[in-house]
């Protein structure tokens, strides 16, 4: 029916009910094809994934170049740690990235990704403060006529590599509660599709 300015109005306004077409009547729903209502996935699970991927693909050009410095022989003494570290970062950024495609996606194939994910990731983490603790020793080892600057030295790389490995276990940490969310959402909407979930129920 057409309102006063000639615009066509809803039935579902003339009946005085809510227009199940609209999204904004059921929050957490978007529009799918058709005019389908579809929920949304959460934003926390949204914003974690993206800046999950961007770090996957910093990681990746890293895990590419650490390749490319071993084959062009321009580390010295290639370590086994070396070549675990390459490997580990090579697994984390492929899984992590295709892990982050498909939760946008919103496809529950991507979980078991992501936790294998979060597994290379604590490996990685663990291969630092392990190169840390070798660095750490050698601090100063190149500077024998300047003993006194060794106490600074090595409080100034602590406090460094410290950092890095808290921001390191902060993102991991938030990538997990992502995870676990997603997870959770993806459970409740099967239930509700299983159960014949519609946006008419509520009407």
């Amino acid at each position: 029916m057409a309102n006063d300015f000639g615009q066509q109005s809803s039935p579902f306004q003339d009946a005085g009910e809510a227009n199940p077409y609209q999204a904004s009547a059921y929050p957490g729903m978007e529009l799918g094809a058709g005019g389908t209502a579809q929920r949304s996935l959460p934003v926390f699970v949204v914003v974690m994934m993206v800046i999950s991927l961007v770090l996957c693909v910093i990681r990746l050009l890293l895990a590419l170049a650490g390749v490319g410095a071993l084959v062009a022989g321009l580390v010295n003494v290639p370590t086994a740690m070396m070549y675990s570290e390459v490997a580990i970062n090579f697994i984390a950024a492929i899984t992590g990235i295709v892990a982050g495609g498909l939760i946008l996606a919103k496809q529950g194939s991507g979980i078991p990704l992501a936790w294998i994910h979060v597994a290379s990731i604590l490996i990685s983490i663990g291969i630092s403060v392990f190169q840390a603790f070798q660095k750490f020793n050698a601090v100063g080892a190149n500077m024998p006529d300047a003993p006194e600057m060794l106490p600074a030295m090595r409080v100034g790389f602590v406090i460094g590599a410290g950092l890095v490995v808290i921001f390191r276990l902060v993102i991991i940490s938030l990538y997990i509660s992502a995870v676990t969310k997603f997870s959770r959402w993806l459970r409740e909407d099967g239930r509700l599709a299983g159960s014949g979930y519609s946006p008419f129920n509520s009407l």
